[in-house]
């Protein structure tokens, strides 16, 4: 059998690629399918299936060579200003590999030419962007369950010393079992120690005030995204939507918004602690109180496992983004 072929079969029992199945298995796929080949674009079926446009690359479903695993290929042009960008994210997914069940994991990363190739594990549900436009906003057991696998993700970068810089919707990736991994990586940052970053990055409506302000900032950062996100959720458009970015800093600085559509009064509380102004204040709260918040206690009148976060039912059914695709 392909050594490469054979890594996957060995990790399809856990249902995601982190290889957890038996002792055996390598630490890290990145790492252990690099070092057994060195890739190059002819090893891929290419479909004509285009996932995502940005202005410097283009992601494809591809199938590599006698497997018949889906995979994500960016193609990033390395213009010469996003070559660092396109570094700083390889570096970053380098070091992931596929640690953490709720980060979408990397198998490959290659060069050819004046072209970057990123090779990841495909997941056909969409995205929570995808599925805010369907329900309009969230209920508060959804709420709940995306909140959790988000702040798994968000929790295992902060231990990495990871700052993402770009957590929303559309970064969440919805697996064939209607459960998120978190992606986009283009922004992100290796931080060391108590180090700060001044590059005002992202989306305006989910930045910290402090990356607004130009003030320098750290991890804390990611938390107050994070507020944002559940605020998305809840109402079913960020908050300060309908501010100028001007308008947005003055508001952050001050008070978090007013949370209208949820009457959840735990989740109001959460998302009005996440979203202070003061970075030191949110970087506390959330290292000690955001598993023990009154919201993530129970989920569908069950007591919250933590340990077992993906044996949870998914509040919606996945749906399969394609049935069979066209390659080249």
């Amino acid at each position: 059998m392909d050594p490469i072929r054979g890594l996957l079969e060995r990790c399809r029992k856990c249902k995601y690629y982190k290889c957890t199945c038996t002792v055996t298995h390598p630490a890290n796929l990145v790492e252990a399918i690099s070092s057994l080949k060195k890739f190059s674009i002819d090893d891929f079926k290419v479909s004509k299936h285009v996932l995502r446009r940005g202005n410097y690359f283009t992601e494809r479903v591809v199938r590599y060579t006698n497997s018949k695993d889906d995979m994500v290929m960016k193609v990033c042009d390395q213009k010469q200003n996003k070559k660092a960008q396109i570094k700083k994210e390889a570096q970053v997914l380098r070091f992931l590999g596929a640690q953490c069940e709720f980060i979408c994991s990397a198998f490959a990363i290659f060069e050819e030419v004046d072209k970057t190739y990123f090779i990841t594990e495909y997941l056909s549900g969409g995205n929570l962007e995808n599925l805010l436009h369907t329900k309009k906003f969230f209920g508060i057991e959804s709420l709940r369950f995306y909140g959790i696998e988000a702040y798994m993700a968000i929790e295992f970068l902060q231990q990495q010393q990871i700052v993402h810089r770009n957590i929303q919707p559309e970064h969440f990736l919805i697996d064939s079992m209607g459960h998120i991994k978190l992606t986009g990586f283009g922004l992100s940052k290796h931080l060391r120690g108590s180090d700060f970053t001044y590059t005002m990055v992202g989306n305006p409506h989910y930045m910290a005030p402090e990356v607004l302000t130009l003030d320098g900032y750290s991890l804390a950062c990611d938390w107050y995204s994070y507020g944002c996100l559940l605020f998305h959720l809840a109402q079913g458009f960020p908050p300060f939507s309908d501010f100028t970015v001007q308008e947005v800093i003055d508001q952050k600085s001050t008070v978090p918004p007013f949370v209208r559509k949820c009457t959840d009064a735990r989740a109001i509380n959460l998302i009005r602690q996440l979203l202070i102004p003061c970075p030191t204040s949110r970087a506390v709260f959330a290292a000690q109180k955001i598993k023990a918040h009154p919201l993530f206690q129970f989920y569908k009148h069950e007591k919250i496992n933590w340990q077992k976060i993906r044996s949870m039912q998914p509040p919606f059914d996945a749906l399969s983004t394609h049935s069979i695709l066209p390659y080249n």
